[in-house]
């Protein structure tokens, strides 16, 4: 399967982060962690990589959700109470 193949089958899947670790990153003694929510690519150093992903997730979490209650604010109209009429 194709790397695109393989990432696609994860986001649809729900997965908030993808850790991309190839032979280049290796080199460097790096890791990218990729953002499903913004599709935001970061380097990060394979050191602390394990340590920063709880945090990752959290305001991965966080911002996904205020997305969630802007889209729904916006979106969300009242409905007068007058009396509709309907053409006859």
């Amino acid at each position: 399967m194709s790397p695109g193949f393989k990432f696609n089958e994860w986001e649809l899947a729900g997965v908030p982060l993808r850790i991309e670790i190839g032979p280049k990153d290796l080199e460097k003694s790096q890791a990218t962690i990729a953002r499903r929510f913004d599709r935001e690519k970061t380097p990060r150093p394979l050191d602390g990589v394990a340590a920063e992903i709880p945090g990752l997730l959290e305001t991965a979490q966080r911002e996904m959700l205020e997305a969630a209650r802007t889209r729904l604010d916006e979106h969300t109209h009242l409905v007068g109470t007058g009396r509709i009429s309907w053409p006859a």
